[in-house]
């Protein structure tokens, strides 16, 4: 222990002389660390951020619609567009076929105009949805109260608001509640709930900021359900595997649509599941790219710490000599430039990944999401820099513990 701390006293001393090749050395180690760690802690942001909004979406739960989800725009299309679309009853017909299910419910969806006495607000979504859709859903109100069983029942004229659409008609989101406005045209509706504000999405799913929450049957008077393009949502049981419900659903609606066993299906049962997947080789896709043109900065700057670590050698020859005559063992010697090796590269660690704090905050304001620093890859860094430091500073270390103490004090 004490010749490693004397060893360290050493090259902190060493760091005082030749101070622009030391930086220009820690320099190149800190790009690669740099970049490294910036990108994988953006993908780390982004992996939460996404986790968080299909956790937002419902746990273990399927949509059952007209399209699937993984079709690209090469996609056969073609031969989808005639599908039929899902519709109210025959969602009714899966609770009764799938008892064990935890939640399902019905959601239809399309674009209108909203309005009050004094002013008109374009292009609102409007979400026609099933008494228990809140149960799947992660809805958390501001003001008022989610819709009841009786509304439902009725189809009664009351709305829940997003609160951009609140705030945009009102002045302020929370007066919406117990308003009248008019929806698709001449059609009184109530206010009496007012959403907690989402903020901008990701994945560009449902945007409860710019919504109106009205009852299936009451928006099944504003427009004919098949041009509302119908979501039937079904959600499994805790213990319940969503590739099993997803093979029984997909059995039900097959019998629901009396297709025969020669025909294929017309309906997609689409799952949050794969969809994550997905996206997880898409990020494993980025990091590999992150991983290869890390390494070739590492690579470069491993390749500079050595030759700086050649020319320390030489320039302490003579000491290197005097201290092999008065008994000095290899290990001491070989030690004592790989610690001032790992040390250079250590100080670019560290200064590439002071430099990641602020661009993660300046990407927090760009981008749509909060990019943070995980404390693993502050390891991850501390790592990389100690293994490049000691592959740089083996060989020079080697050559200046195998020199023979004659020769090098000889040296002119």
């Amino acid at each position: 222990m004490q010749i490693f701390l004397n060893n360290l006293r050493a090259a902190i001393q060493g760091l005082k002389y030749n101070r622009l090749r030391n930086l220009l050395s820690v320099i190149s180690i800190s790009f690669g660390i740099f970049v490294i760690i910036s990108i994988l802690s953006v993908i780390s942001s982004l992996q939460v951020a996404i986790r968080n909004e299909l956790r937002a979406l419902g746990d273990k739960v399927l949509y059952v619609q007209k399209w699937p989800s993984d079709l690209g725009p090469d996609g056969p299309w073609w031969k989808m567009i005639g599908r039929p679309e899902a519709r109210l009853s025959e969602m009714k017909l899966l609770e009764k076929k799938l008892p064990y299910i935890r939640n399902i419910a019905c959601l239809m969806y399309l674009s209108f105009s909203i309005r009050t006495e004094e002013s008109v607000l374009k292009n609102v979504k409007y979400y026609g949805i099933t008494e228990k859709y809140n149960m799947i859903q992660d809805i958390q109100l501001i003001e008022g109260r989610f819709l009841l069983q009786q509304e439902f029942d009725d189809a009664s004229n009351t709305i829940v608001m997003g609160y951009n659409v609140a705030e945009l008609l009102f002045g302020k989101a929370e007066s919406a509640l117990n308003k009248e406005v008019y929806v698709k045209g001449n059609h009184r509706a109530r206010v009496i709930g007012v959403i907690r504000k989402q903020g901008e999405t990701l994945l560009g799913g449902l945007d409860y900021d710019n919504c109106i929450l009205l009852g299936y049957d009451f928006m099944r008077k504003l427009i004919w359900e098949k041009y509302g393009v119908p979501v039937i949502m079904v959600q499994a049981e805790e213990n319940m595997s969503v590739s099993m419900l997803k093979e029984e659903v997909r059995g039900c609606m097959r019998s629901i649509r009396q297709l025969k066993p020669s025909q294929e299906d017309n309906f997609a049962v689409n799952d949050i599941e794969s969809y994550s997947i997905q996206l997880e080789g898409s990020f494993n896709s980025v990091k590999t790219g992150a991983w290869a043109i890390s390494a070739l900065a590492l690579f470069i700057g491993m390749f500079n710490i050595a030759n700086v670590m050649y020319a320390i050698v030489y320039e302490r020859i003579r000491e290197i000599g005097l201290k092999k005559a008065i008994g000095a063992k290899r290990s001491a010697i070989l030690s004592e430039f790989l610690v001032e090796s790992v040390l250079l590269s250590l100080l670019g660690g560290l200064l590439g990944l002071v430099l990641v704090v602020p661009l993660a905050w300046a990407l927090s304001y760009v981008l749509k999401f909060f990019v943070f620093v995980p404390p693993h890859l502050a390891l991850l860094s501390a790592g990389l820099s100690i293994t490049v430091g000691l592959l740089a500073g083996f060989l020079p270390a080697w050559r200046a513990a195998s020199m023979n103490p004659v020769e090098a004090i000889n040296v002119v």
